[in-house]
């Protein structure tokens, strides 16, 4: 029969805490700080006297508290209260991944006691941890409801040269066999795109072939993990916004923003050649730049000499820089999205594009190659095939500016956005992921 998933069926919640009808013991969450450890928290006396207020609690575990991983962890903490509390466990940092997926259990299993366990009712747990690791670490966890949410799988993740000869063989094969084992021991496994769930499982297959025949497990149920997986994408929580069109928009140079990571997966390259595209046209006649850029990702040290020679490389009369890396005040770069007119993705890995979804959020018009996650996120007219593609589109953009601007002020524009929109708690998908953190209740975030 090969390997069967646990089924998404359950006893009752009140079966897991005492008799139905009987009250269930919380302890609050937001007086225990990310990462630390739970032996140095409250007195015993104050967390009983706290837990005897609660009803229902959901504890999230996160190996990789940094980036979009933690802004996902934060904004789903907002649904907790006093009556449903969430409560989030993180390992602060987002360096050594590889590691913190091999030892986040073990992390896990030591920071989080099986008395306060019992005051759980959903773990929810990323696919950076072994979730099937951790289970047989703490065995309280078997009766608690365990959701495993997959920003990013194994199966598909590019690496760089150097990566794929670290990670060749036995040490790569652990990493992916570690997610395809907590699929198989989870109750619900979510994902934050379609893409991101189809390239997982239509590769389960030719991976488990990989394996010896001497050595090999039956098939594993892929049909039994899909019944129990559904697709939710990361909420966004800053408002939707009209972009506006007025008649100092029409002088206006066209603003491109390429808010990515500086690293290879992100293809920088890509934004580099579409720039270096412009710089080969003759000078407008009206010396204007034809476009102006903001580069905001994230820059490694590995990549910082990269990355401040390219700017000296890029800045001509033909392309006028406006911001050149990281915009740490979240304000700051919110306000770099709303002035910007056209959101630029080349990327040659994306599971889901928050950054993307965020400057459609805040008005940009995006433009995104016709793969990875883009498709089930934007329309046609945002996706290209080739380079040159991209370069005509935005050369045309370059010459009306405004026509980026009324794109985006299209009704069907609002309704597609409003899928991600968290809206303090009340949003569409405030409301996906309150009905996943608190399955047996009626919550509504205050």
């Amino acid at each position: 029969e090969g390997f069967r998933a646990r089924p998404e069926t359950r006893g009752s919640a009140d079966s897991r805490v005492g008799p139905p009808g009987s009250p269930r013991h919380c302890a609050p969450c937001l007086a225990w700080p990310v990462g630390h450890n739970l032996g140095h928290r409250k007195s015993a006396s104050g967390v009983r006297a706290a837990q005897a207020q609660a009803h229902a609690m959901a504890l999230i575990l996160e190996p990789f508290y940094h980036g979009s991983h933690k802004y996902w962890c934060d904004v789903l903490s907002t649904l907790g209260s006093s009556v449903n509390p969430v409560r989030v466990v993180g390992m602060p940092g987002g360096s050594k991944w590889h590691w913190r997926m091999l030892a986040s259990a073990a992390h896990f299993a030591m920071t989080v006691t099986e008395e306060e366990l019992q005051h759980v009712d959903t773990v929810v747990v990323s696919a950076m941890t072994n979730l099937a690791e951790l289970a047989g670490l703490v065995p309280a966890l078997a009766a608690k409801r365990k959701v495993l949410y997959f920003h990013e799988n194994q199966l598909e993740y590019p690496r760089s040269g150097a990566e794929s000869r670290k990670s060749a063989g036995q040490a790569d094969f652990n990493l992916v066999w570690n997610q395809i084992a907590s699929c198989l021991c989870a109750d619900k496994v979510l994902f934050n795109s379609e893409y991101n769930l189809e390239t997982f499982y239509s590769q389960i297959g030719p991976f488990m072939n990989r394996i010896p025949k001497g050595a090999r497990p039956p098939p594993v149920d892929v049909c039994a993990l899909r019944s129990k997986s559904q697709v939710l994408y990361i909420p966004i929580t800053i408002p939707l916004r009209v972009a506006r069109v007025d008649e100092r928009a029409k002088d206006r140079p066209l603003h491109l923003v390429w808010a990515h990571r500086w690293e290879h997966d992100k293809n920088p390259d890509g934004l580099l050649e579409l720039l270096a595209e412009f710089n080969k046209l003759d000078p407008r006649e009206d010396g204007k730049p034809y476009v102006e850029v903001s580069v905001l990702g994230e820059v490694s040290p590995a990549t910082e000499e990269d990355f401040a020679q390219q700017r000296a490389a890029v800045a001509s009369d033909n392309v006028r820089v406006l911001h050149w890396g990281r915009v740490e005040a979240r304000e700051d770069y919110l306000g770099i999205l709303r002035e910007a007119d056209v959101a630029l993705s080349t990327s040659e890995h994306e599971f889901f594009g928050i950054a993307m979804v965020e400057a459609a959020t805040c008005g940009c018009f995006p433009l995104c190659p016709k793969r990875l996650s883009y498709p089930e996120l934007f329309p046609k007219d945002c996706l290209y095939n080739t380079n040159r593609q991209l370069f005509k589109a935005v050369k045309v953009l370059s010459v009306r500016p405004e026509l980026a601007r009324k794109k985006m002020n299209d009704p069907e524009w609002q309704e597609r956005l409003l899928r991600f929109q968290w809206s303090s708690g009340r949003g569409t998908s405030a409301k996906a992921w309150s009905a996943t953190l608190f399955p047996t209740s009626n919550v509504s975030s205050s």
